[in-house]
This record gives structure tokens, sequence and C-alpha cells, in this order.
């Protein structure tokens, strides 16, 4: 997965400060089970390098299927694009949001 990041790569999880770099991304993914992922993506645009993709998700932590009780997150994702001197594109910039409520924060019906 990390190679898909660029060395100067950010990513944004919820709730957590950036991880800044390649190998902090790698070092930061490892401390989870491997999860299953669920990537809709309704959104991809760019220009002169740069592009852009954004949708929803969502990521299931936990023992292979069946899962007695597998750790579901979902939400919003924004994921940046930078074209290589290769010709290659990595993600240079990923942001994603949980639907998960705050703490104290009640829903959005309230």
């Amino acid at each position: 997965m990390t190679t898909l990041f660029a060395d100067d790569a950010v990513v944004m999880p919820p709730n957590r400060p950036p991880v800044v770099g390649r190998a902090a991304i790698l070092e930061w993914a490892s401390a989870y089970d491997t999860p299953t992922f669920d990537i809709r993506p309704d959104r991809f645009r760019g220009r002169d390098g740069l592009a852009y993709n954004s949708g929803i998700y969502e990521v299931w932590f936990g023992p292979p299927m069946p899962r007695p009780r597998p750790v579901v997150v979902a939400g919003s994702f924004v994921l940046v694009l930078e074209k290589q001197r290769d010709d290659s594109w990595l993600f240079v910039e990923g942001i994603w949001t949980s639907e998960e409520l705050v703490p104290g924060e009640g829903s959005a019906a309230e």
C-alpha cells in the first residue's frame, strides 16, 4: 500500500495528527490489522500534473471473514495525486473523515 505514496506524502486520519512521509505512513499503517476496504470514488478530476479523487469508504478491521465482531469505520475521503517524472501517479495528500460521532456531540438530528 505505501508504495502508492510519494516519499513526502501526508495523510490526515480522523482524530489523529498528520502522518508525514512514506516511512511514517508505513509505520502508522502497520499498527493495524490488515483491513478490508470498500472504496467508492464519486469524483476524479485533475490537470497539470495534479489530480484528486473523492468519495466514500468503509473499512473492516479484524479477523478474516466470517468475522465475529468486525470493527467497521465509514466516512468520506479526498486523495490528491501528483504525476511523477516517470509518468506514474503517487498519492501526495490524503484526508478522510469518520461518520462516528465525537463523544458528547450527540446526533445531527438532535
